[in-house]
């Protein structure tokens, strides 16, 4: 990973095949970050979460953390880009996560921002 010493915000990922100083061509992209993103209920009769997507982030998916309670962490990707100027979330819709009626209101809610260990994902 390079991160531009005079800004500190540019940020590359630089893959190169069989290791440092390998053979092939290296592979140059902007790296991601795995974030925990909000959600709510969309309504008691339905098993469907909103979820909000940071600015230029993509929706990967979700998962429910076991642990001392079971909360459910909707997960995205969102880029090390200090050119995503936009500051507009996106909205998203995925059904079949909360169970129907009063007690999805009870289901905990996992911890928002990076995400250090990946669960699967259903």
């Amino acid at each position: 990973m390079v991160i531009d010493a005079y800004s500190g915000h540019d940020v590359l990922q630089i893959e190169v095949p069989g290791g440092c100083g390998g053979p092939g061509t290296p592979a140059i992209s902007r790296p991601y970050e795995l974030e925990s993103v909000p959600w709510s209920p969309v309504s008691q009769s339905s098993t469907a979460i909103a979820v909000r997507i940071p600015a230029c982030g993509v929706y990967v998916g979700w998962t429910e953390l076991t642990g001392t309670s079971s909360a459910i962490q909707v997960q995205a990707a969102v880029p090390y880009d200090p050119r995503c100027r936009s500051t507009a979330t996106d909205s998203r819709i995925v059904d079949l996560v909360v169970p129907l009626g009063p007690s999805q209101n009870t289901v905990p809610h996992a911890a928002l921002g990076g995400i250090d260990h990946l669960d699967v994902l259903p």
